[in-house]
């Protein structure tokens, strides 16, 4: 797809149209009929939703620590990253670029699933789904959308907020020459601030980036900067890959027509890698080109581990108890970059944790027990915690935490615990050793 004009300049509905079998239904159209679970690509629409609703940055603090909670059905929730390790608090750049479950489970929960669908209707695709049926997992990618439909809502950041509709036929002309139809110069409206668009255009670039890219770089990488998001659902039944450059969008899907499980494949290795190998086919003769820095995005300097597979940043300015090595220049839209510093987060004993609704403050509480004693070290630093299990006394005129909401509520505020270890010295970091993440 052209980005900029809707137009479709290449499109494969399946394998093999001649090929009949259980795995491979070859006449039908996988990428304009079927609805297929998106998985982590549609995290995308999640994360903008807090931006648009819930006033978040790229640099907001959120948690990626699991946590357990009833489903619709009033059984047990438990997700998971696909790695099963937790790394604790990160910002909303680390989470996206390292597709992680938990924080986009947290977003989902603050905003709410309804915003999230309003949020894929305002990026022009029309399509519903059974609310009483979805809950949380809606926000990693549960709920079924046509490839066709990905792409399209991916045009829109694709072009700087501008939503175009996407387009088979460039022109119809009769047998005189006479033009019946002309799509050729498209309609376009703005949908989305373009200032919100370039900041994830930023974040999705790291993914593409052999230099930093924290999970897909080296496998992923065109030559040239590009944007991209992979996919994956659970049993393998479903991988996939949308990115883009400027000047051209490609989305790709890989199953089997009877939702049978895959083997041997990933969402990088698979359709991560057939996109690589197309996209520099097709962006080969045009010119190397990005996005142009739009007016009213600022940078700061925030409090961020900028390590490979890094948790343990609070995202805002860094205060005097930030480690020195933590630092990263995130891009804000003007007025929503962070004004204050971390103390109230980083003290002389560790971090002070609080769980973003009430009803998760246990297990968070369990993750900071095992990450003071190591477990969730994962060589990259030390956890030192204040307030953890025993919970500690809240200070007095501080607020406790309130009724925890249903999965589309707001968060419960909570104040800030009060100490309950005494200082300690943070032993020095044992060397960090090569990333092993699967992509």
């Amino acid at each position: 797809m052209d980005p900029t004009t809707g137009e479709i300049l290449a499109y494969v509905g399946s394998y093999d149209y001649y090929m009949h079998t259980p795995q491979v239904q070859g006449d039908y159209d996988h990428a304009g009929i079927a609805f297929r679970q998106p998985g982590s690509t549609f995290k995308l629409f999640t994360y903008l939703t807090g931006m648009l609703k819930a006033g978040m940055t790229a640099s907001t603090q959120l948690w990626d620590v699991e946590f357990t909670m009833p489903d619709g059905g009033g059984k047990p929730y438990h997700p998971m990253d696909a790695t099963k390790e937790q790394h604790g608090p990160l910002t909303m750049r680390q989470a996206l670029r390292e597709s992680l479950n938990l924080p986009a489970l947290q977003v989902t929960r603050t905003v709410g699933v309804d915003a999230i669908i309003d949020t894929v209707h305002q990026l022009g695709i029309n399509r519903d789904w059974d609310r009483s049926r979805i809950g949380l997992s809606f926000g990693i990618g549960a709920g079924e959308m046509r490839l066709i439909d990905m792409a399209s809502a991916y045009q829109v950041i694709a072009n700087l907020g501008m939503r175009v509709e996407p387009t088979f036929i460039y022109k119809i002309v009769d047998p005189t020459g006479k033009v019946v139809k002309d799509f050729s110069k498209p309609e376009s409206r703005r949908v989305i601030d373009q200032r919100i668009a370039w900041v994830f255009d930023d974040i999705l670039k790291d993914n593409t980036d052999p230099k930093g890219s924290f999970v897909f770089g080296p496998w992923t990488t065109i030559d040239r900067p590009a944007a991209l998001k992979t996919g994956t659902t659970d049993n393998l039944q479903d991988v996939l890959a949308i990115g883009f450059t400027p000047q051209r969008l490609t989305a790709i899907w890989m199953g089997n027509s009877d939702n049978s499980e895959m083997r041997g494949i990933s969402s990088a290795l698979g359709p991560g890698v057939l996109w690589r190998d197309y996209m520099k086919t097709v962006v080969g003769g045009l010119p190397v080109k990005w996005y142009d820095r739009p007016e009213g995005i600022v940078d700061k300097v925030v409090c961020m581990n900028p390590a490979l597979l890094g948790g343990n940043g609070s995202g805002l300015l860094p205060g005097p108890n930030c480690p020195g090595s933590f630092r990263f220049t995130e891009h804000f839209v003007q007025g929503t970059e962070p004004t204050t510093d971390d103390r109230s987060f980083y003290t002389s004993c560790g971090i002070r944790m609080v769980a973003p609704f009430a009803d998760w403050q246990g297990a968070y509480n369990a993750w900071a027990a095992g990450a003071v004693s190591g477990r969730y070290s994962y060589g990259r630093f030390y956890w030192t915690i204040c307030g953890f299990v025993p919970r500690p006394v809240e200070p007095s005129g501080s607020p406790n935490p309130s009724g925890s909401p249903g999965p589309s509520g707001q968060p419960a505020p909570s104040g800030q615990p009060a100490p309950s270890l005494p200082p300690r010295a943070t032993p020095p970091p044992p060397p960090p050793p090569t990333p092993t993440k699967r992509p």
